[in-house]
Order: structure tokens, then C-alpha cells, then sequence
């Protein structure tokens, strides 16, 4: 299809780009992703430039394929990276034409796990990294989802479980200087914070369905209808 051929010719200097199959897969697959990377063709293009190759090539692969597992859903809609004043969510999704939510995609291989910061497993300090690092992505005001794709695995659903929990622990005993070594004012800071992150959704491309993870002090709770959706999703 000319259309989809042109698209290709703009968005990648070369066919042997890594990301080439899997952004031709998708367009040809799908009306709705041909539609998104038509609408963000400039920003996909910068974006492919940038990163020819290596893990920052895959990381974005992983922000398009979810994209592409977005547009699946009949009742969504999709913006990318609709907040240009700060630091955002990758996406901001229309459910029904009238509800809003984000979502924040994020990447996890094995080979990022470092020296864990607190006596436990590699896994559990790597989850509660991502999300020290990620909440203070999320605009108040509206559902947020964070999605990590999980490529280990030596991460745990339980992990998240158990980080969560060390999480809010830790800001309830007021461990200021845990937080401000990762950015934050204080624990309190962190709190107001993470109160915008309304759910987690694990994805592990070998082992569908996703984990959907609850934040229980959410200012926004995730919509009970998104629940099936998101957990199913990049499993269609």
C-alpha cells in the first residue's frame, strides 16, 4: 500500500533500522495506528532518528507497540505526549469520548538492576526506583497508569506488591532522607505525589493476562471499566 510504504520512507532513514519490522507490522495491521503515526509523524520520525539502535531503540519500540495495543480498543482515542509545559505521560487516552486517563509506559530489562539501596532483592529496589522515578510524571487531576513492560524475570508480581508496601511505609515513618536522595522535598512530597498514580499495569509479553495493581490512596481511582481493558491489553 503506497500510503503505508511512503509513511515508512519518511519515518526511517533505513529499512534495517531495528524498529522497522515491528512499526510496518503494526501499520499494516491497523487503520487507527496508520491514523496516530500519520497525526505524530514528525515527533516518531526525531524520535527513530535519535535513537538508530541500541536498548533506547527498544525502549521506544516498547512506547510505540503500546500505542499500537491502545488502538486496538475500539472506545479509546490517543494523544502523544500531550503535556509540552512539563514533564508528562507518554500518552493521554479518551475513553467513550469523554473520559480522560494517562498512561506512562516504561521498559525493564534484567541488566538495569543495580546495587540495591535498601537490604532486599534486586527486584523489589528496582520496582520502587521506577516508581520514584515515574510518579512525579503524573498530572494531578485525572487517572494516571503507569505500564511497565517486564523483561525479567527475576521481578515478581509479589515484588510489586511487597514495593508498594515498603513504599508507603517508608513515607508514613517519615524516612526523609530515602526520599530526598530520589528528588523529592521530603516523604511528604513523595505522598502528595504518588496519590496521582491511580494503578500499575505489569506487562510480560511471555505470560498474558497483565497484572493490574490498585493504588488503594489514589486521588483518582482507576474507572472499574478500564480494569478488563488494561489487563488484557498488548494480549490481543
Amino acid at each position: 500500500m503506497k500510503r503505508i510504504d511512503d509513511l515508512l520512507m519518511y519515518l526511517f532513514e533505513t529499512p534495517t533500522h531495528p524498529l522497522y519490522p515491528q512499526v510496518a507490522s503494526h501499520l499494516r495491521a491497523s487503520r487507527a495506528y496508520l491514523q496516530f503515526a500519520e497525526t505524530y509523524r514528525d515527533k516518531i520520525r526525531k524520535k527513530l532518528r535519535l535513537l538508530n539502535a541500541g536498548e533506547n531503540a527498544f525502549n521506544l519500540g516498547a512506547e510505540l507497540a503500546t500505542a499500537y495495543a491502545l488502538l486496538q480498543e475500539p472506545r479509546f482515542s490517543l494523544e502523544y505526549e500531550k503535556y509540552t509545559k512539563q514533564r508528562g505521560p507518554d500518552f493521554t487516552v479518551t475513553y467513550r469520548t469523554h473520559t480522560p486517563f494517562n498512561v506512562e509506559v516504561t521498559r525493564i530489562r534484567s541488566t538495569e538492576a543495580g546495587p540495591p539501596a535498601v537490604p532486599d532483592s534486586l527486584a523489589l529496589d528496582k520496582f520502587m526506583k521506577v516508581i520514584c522515578e515515574k510518579v512525579g510524571q503524573m498530572p494531578s487531576g485525572v487517572m494516571n497508569v503507569l505500564l511497565m513492560v517486564i523483561e525479567t524475570p527475576e521481578m515478581t508480581n509479589d515484588d510489586l506488591g511487597q514495593a508498594t508496601r515498603r513504599l508507603k511505609h517508608l513515607a508514613d515513618q517519615k524516612a526523609e532522607t530515602y526520599f530526598r536522595e530520589r528528588g523529592f522535598q521530603d516523604a511528604a512530597d513523595f505522598l502528595r505525589q504518588y496519590r496521582n498514580l491511580s494503578a500499575i499495569v505489569l506487562h510480560r509479553p511471555v505470560a498474558p493476562p497483565n497484572l493490574l495493581w490498585h493504588n488503594a490512596i489514589a486521588r483518582h481511582p482507576l474507572l472499574k471499566d478500564l480494569h478488563p481493558i488494561l489487563q488484557r491489553l498488548h494480549n490481543n
